[in-house]
């Protein structure tokens, strides 16, 4: 795993189970990640959650079905979504499939954060974790199967 300069080398211990070696790594992986994306300040005006959000809503989803793929309560999507759309990055539509309901969808600068925050997220994650493209295929494969439904 690729390491800042002035990181302290970490040894693990050997008898470690693959399993806990994986979840360290994992960690390690986000860790950095997020230290790097916290000290670059892209889309600066945005919080973590909201830049998360943004990733959410391709396609245009309902503010529940956002909740449950953020992980977040109805009511903290409610408040984000005002905000962002206060910013001109979200429009509230109705739900082509049921007029009754409303639908969170992209403006084009929305569309224009989202692959800056895709960008800027792949870049980094090149960075810290120091495989090819080929074990990023690989490692986004495998750790995807650990993701918990409805994704």
């Amino acid at each position: 795993m690729a390491r800042e300069s002035n990181d302290i080398p970490i040894t693990l211990p050997d008898d470690l189970p693959d399993e806990l070696i994986a979840v360290i790594g994992a960690f390690a992986v986000v860790r950095q990640l997020e230290t790097r994306l916290d000290e670059e300040e892209f889309y600066a005006q945005l919080s973590k959650q909201e830049q998360r959000m943004i990733l959410f809503l391709e396609p245009p989803r309902r503010m529940g079905e956002t909740a449950t793929f953020m992980g977040a309560l109805p009511s903290s999507v409610t408040a984000m979504a005002d905000t962002l759309e206060a910013q001109g990055l979200l429009v509230r539509e109705r739900d082509p499939n049921d007029g009754r309901a409303w639908q969170l969808a992209l403006t084009p600068a929305g569309k224009a954060a989202r692959a800056e925050t895709i960008s800027k997220v792949a870049e980094n994650f090149r960075a810290v974790s120091g495989l090819t493209p080929e074990e990023t295929k690989t490692f986004g494969r495998l750790a995807s199967k650990a993701l918990p439904d409805p994704f």
